[in-house]
């Protein structure tokens, strides 16, 4: 049953007990009529169903974060590849603040100061060397895995909203996707010794992630078909292969007879892997990937954009964007849609509805004096 207690102001205060026996309060008031309808109200507001401690918002997230992170339904991997930014951009922000206390004005300065923080990495300029800022992407997936710790507090009624929900976060920088031509591609090919290039023609020709490359099974490779399904995959972070890719679903890619498999002692063996360990992609790269591109002298390339180049052949050759999705295995369009613009370049269907109109210009006008060149979708006929 509430209660009040006149303090020695001579105010009176509200008092109640929650539904565990916790003694609570609803404040000071000037007459004792208000502070006991004030302590009744809420006192008969917490035999509701669904009442939930109106001091937990008062709990800091760095406390909430350590009862919530145990809680997350993601790969082991990820939670892995997440305590990074967990420890060195949000805890350090975050942890001793009430989370009744974070708004979105302090999300938006959080946001603008880590677009300010330094990478660790360094860039070579004409006047120097250059240290450089965390990426548009770096950014979002720090902000992204802070606002899931506050989407988690909604759910679980500790919050009414997620002030990091919706923010403003800054694109992903432009031209940051290499896209390799056939000649630049084949000119950095020539510089890998054999089991070399059967890894990156095996990346380039599927458009398979290193991890389910190094992870591929010989018994996952269809000669009859010329398919290869995309299955197990190499999680270096856990040191283990996970029995699915990214995106949890099997997929299978056509097998351009240009990609040559290695053989295998066994039908469960890894295809492409060395002796008595996994594929290790930061030596292959520093190794052997970077010195071949190198002395191709086709300016900068990564590893993944061979799965970029993958994605832009099938597209200038006119396999649709869903299509191409499909291979990559993207669960979200959204994720495709970074090659739209690759997509845009007329096809031979709209040429075709353009035909010359009467009158118009003779034949041979040089506008397209000679034959243009036509990209062909890497495949068993290429």
């Amino acid at each position: 049953m509430a209660w009040t207690e006149k303090k020695p102001s001579g105010n009176w205060q509200g008092l109640y007990r929650d539904p565990q026996g916790k003694r609570r309060s609803v404040g000071t008031f000037r007459r004792k009529p208000e502070a006991m309808r004030a302590a009744a109200t809420a006192e008969d507001e917490s035999r509701k169903i669904g009442w939930r401690d109106p001091t937990a918002s008062l709990e800091t997230w760095g406390s909430w974060c350590t009862a919530w992170w145990p809680t997350r339904t993601v790969a082991a991997g990820t939670l892995a590849r997440d305590l990074s930014p967990l420890k060195v951009h949000i805890r350090p922000r975050w942890d001793s603040v009430p989370l009744a206390d974070i708004t979105r004005h302090d999300v938006n300065a959080w946001v603008a100061d880590l677009l300010r923080t330094e990478s660790g990495r360094t860039a070579k300029t004409p006047t120097g060397t250059t240290k450089l800022t965390l990426s548009g992407a770096s950014v979002r997936r720090i902000v992204a895995l802070f606002s899931a710790s506050l989407t988690a507090a909604v759910d679980a009624e500790i919050l009414k909203a997620n002030p990091a929900a919706g923010v403003r976060l800054p694109s992903a920088a432009p031209g940051g996707d290499r896209f390799l031509t056939r000649d630049e591609y084949a000119a950095v090919a020539a510089q890998l010794e054999p089991e070399d290039r059967a890894i990156a023609d095996f990346l380039v020709g599927t458009g398979a992630r290193w991890g389910e490359m190094a992870g591929l099974h010989a018994h996952r490779v269809d000669d009859g078909r010329g398919i290869v399904a995309i299955v197990e995959t190499w999680d270096s972070k856990m040191d283990a292969v996970k029995p699915y890719p990214k995106g949890k679903e099997r997929r299978e890619v056509p097998l351009p007879d240009w990609v040559l498999i290695p053989s295998t002692p066994s039908r469960t063996a890894l295809v492409f892997s060395q002796p008595g360990k996994m594929l290790d992609i930061d030596g292959w790269r520093k190794n052997t990937w970077n010195p071949a591109v190198e002395r191709a002298a086709v300016g900068h390339v990564r590893i993944h954009d061979l799965r970029h180049t993958y994605a832009s052949w099938l597209l200038q050759a006119g396999v649709s964007l869903a299509d191409v999705g499909k291979l990559l295995g993207h669960k979200s369009w959204t994720t495709t849609m970074r090659y739209a613009h690759l997509a845009e370049t007329p096809n031979a269907h709209v040429l075709s509805a353009l035909s010359r109109p009467g009158g118009g210009q003779p034949e041979g006008n040089g506008r397209h004096a000679t034959p243009r060149m036509r990209l062909v979708t890497p495949g068993r006929t290429a």
